[in-house]
């Protein structure tokens, strides 16, 4: 189970010991953290969280979605 958040930093750090997997797209990034980030990551990287727990997870899904229909 993971962490889930929605970057909206055009300058997003990919490489990050916490960063398990990272989807870019124009204007926002999706990461998927091993653990919580904290404040520091949270405002360096400008982060939405969106969720703990799989990526298929509906709740997961639906938070994302929520932050990613504003960009379409």
């Amino acid at each position: 189970m993971n962490y889930f958040y929605i970057s909206l930093s055009k300058d997003v750090v990919t490489q990050h010991e916490a960063i398990k997997q990272s989807t870019l797209y124009k204007d926002y990034s999706i990461l998927e953290f091993t653990r919580e980030a904290n404040e520091h990551e949270c405002d360096v990287m400008d982060l939405v969280y969106c969720g703990h727990g799989n990526r298929d997870s509906e709740h997961v899904l639906l938070a994302i979605k929520r932050y990613t229909d504003r960009y379409k």
